[in-house]
């Protein structure tokens, strides 16, 4: 069992503090900040309410955001709501999370829009927070059970619209990636041509081969994966009548090892902008995906970890 991480520094629900604050190690925010924070972790309890411009290493957030956020590693609770701007290496977030946000990966800073309030305030203000749940060693939570897909929906197209490349949606219960998935093709369908893959056990050639299938392009079968890949590029690039392209491969567990090792060098590969973005789904299984040495060869680290509910 893990244990519960105390808080080097703790800022409480009655506290309301206006201007810069400079940390080191955990802190601990269940009240109100408006200004700007500086420090290495910040756990934003579901009290929490912070307004302004962040610069952490870590975020865990269960609270509300409005502003501007630059960090390393930056995880969503389902109590979250985040408006404004988002610049992480690294995030994740749990079903029930709201983003109403820019999003930007690899650390790139993003200027926020002109920024609002929620109307979450005044639900929050009249039926009171959730419970704030416990501090982790790091690890990515588990979502709660009971959430409708439609916020990370939401998320997903805001990531990818924001520059995401690899996004990876899990979850063990098969009704709830099949919805994901029948969600994600509706709503994305209003700017890509989405390409699916939903049988993905075969080699890379055969992956290939299905997505040149579907883009109406004559492919080379017996060359070679590099060989049909510059050819799926091509047709990747025109896309349909001006329409970019994506590709949305499901039941991602089903892969050979080499052939997701392949895939994922191919678009790691890439450059210029003419891989297209890549969703993968899959069981929890795909979460290693997180934990692979970013040095190893062939293998590109997600910008986006969605954990889906489970039965």
């Amino acid at each position: 069992m893990t244990q519960r991480r105390v808080p080097d520094s703790h800022i409480s629900e009655e506290m309301t503090i206006t201007g810069e604050i400079h940390f080191r190690g955990l802190l601990r925010l269940d009240g109100t900040v408006e200004g700007s924070l500086r420090g290495d972790q910040l756990e934003l309890g579901a009290t929490g309410r912070f307004s302004g411009e962040a610069d952490l290493q870590q975020l865990n957030c269960h609270g509300m955001i409005n502003g501007r956020v630059n960090a390393k590693r930056v995880h969503l609770y389902q109590t979250a709501r985040v408006a404004g701007s988002v610049a992480a290496e690294e995030l994740s977030m749990a079903a029930g999370a709201v983003l109403d946000v820019l999003i930007g990966v690899g650390g790139a800073a993003l200027q926020p829009p002109a920024l609002a309030d929620s109307a979450y305030t005044e639900q929050q203000r009249a039926t009171g927070p959730a419970p704030v749940e416990p501090i982790t060693d790091g690890n990515s939570p588990e979502p709660a059970d009971g959430n409708a897909p439609d916020d990370v929906i939401d998320s997903l197209v805001g990531a990818i619209q924001g520059g995401s490349r690899l996004v990876v949606a899990v979850s063990d219960d098969l009704d709830e990636r099949a919805g994901f998935c029948r969600l994600a093709r509706s709503r994305l369908g209003d700017f890509y041509r989405v390409i699916v893959i939903d049988s993905p056990g075969g080699s890379v050639r055969d992956i290939l081969l299905g997505v040149g299938r579907q883009l109406a392009i004559e492919l080379p079968d017996q060359s070679s994966s590099t060989t049909i890949w510059h050819g799926v590029q091509q047709g990747l690039d025109s896309g349909r009548e001006g329409q970019p392209c994506l590709l949305l491969i499901e039941n991602g567990e089903t892969m050979f090892p080499a052939t997701l090792e392949g895939i994922l060098r191919l678009f790691a590969e890439t450059t210029g902008g003419s891989a297209p973005p890549l969703i993968l789904t899959g069981t929890t299984d795909l979460k290693k995906l997180q934990d692979l040495d970013s040095t190893a060869a062939g293998f590109w680290e997600p910008d986006c970890l969605f954990e889906l509910p489970s039965a």
